[in-house]
């Protein structure tokens, strides 16, 4: 219902029914490494976007290239902002059409950027003197530590799937493991970019799901002694 009412509150204030009027430049961001491989109705977006792609600057996340592109493709077409995000919907469908194995390889991109862990945070604006040198080596132990769980959960999806289909019982890991793999793939396909954030909602769960497994793997062991 919420999704239904904030789409009609777009659709009245836009044009557009839809969740965000990002879409079309979020799926566009997919395209960014075969930007310029379009159909002709769409070669002055392509060509613009393939153009601050390749004159990007080196620190700059390629994944942004279309935010980059935005000004001119704004003046190139004459287009709001929600109707240039539509349009760039209409070209990156059918650039995704024109090159669908760029596309999935795009696509795995997204997905293991997904089990990434990322650190939000502005360093040198801590009050407190040398806080944030301290904090900064407990953050990186806390992300190498999470990386380490993300992995052991990645792994122990198929062991909570054959387990659930032999045992017949849906138990709380796979309930989880579903959820969160099914995410994983969603997002993929529709973003590119910075996609360890769309992880992060489900952090919990992930650690949850993997301190579960150890101890059936371990209640388990007990028992067969």
């Amino acid at each position: 219902m919420v999704f239904l009412g904030w789409s009609y509150v777009n659709k009245k204030n836009t044009g557009y029914f839809t969740s965000t009027t990002f879409y079309g430049f979020n799926l566009a961001q997919n395209c960014v490494n075969f930007a310029e491989k379009t159909t002709p109705e769409y070669n002055a977006i392509g060509n613009i976007y393939a153009k601050y792609r390749d004159n990007r600057i080196s620190d700059k996340e390629i994944a942004m290239t279309i935010w980059e592109a935005y000004p001119e493709l704004e003046s190139e077409t004459g287009l709001s902002f929600p109707d240039l995000s539509n349009r760039l919907y209409d070209y990156s469908i059918a650039t995704i059409k024109e090159n669908p194995t760029a596309y999935l390889q795009q696509v795995f991109i997204s997905w293991r950027d997904f089990w990434k862990t990322s650190l939000y945070w502005e360093y040198d604006k801590f009050a407190i003197p040398h806080a944030n040198e301290i904090l900064l080596y407990i953050c990186y132990l806390e992300r190498i530590l999470l990386q380490l769980i993300k992995i052991a959960f990645i792994i122990l999806i198929p062991y909570n799937i054959f387990r659930g289909i032999r045992q017949k019982k849906i138990s709380p890991q796979l309930t989880i493991s579903i959820i969160v793999f099914t995410a994983s793939i969603l997002q993929a396909f529709v973003t590119y970019g910075t996609n360890s954030r769309f992880s992060f909602p489900f952090e919990m769960l992930i650690v949850l799901s993997v301190i579960l497994n150890v101890l059936d793997i371990k209640n388990k062991r007990i028992h067969d002694i």
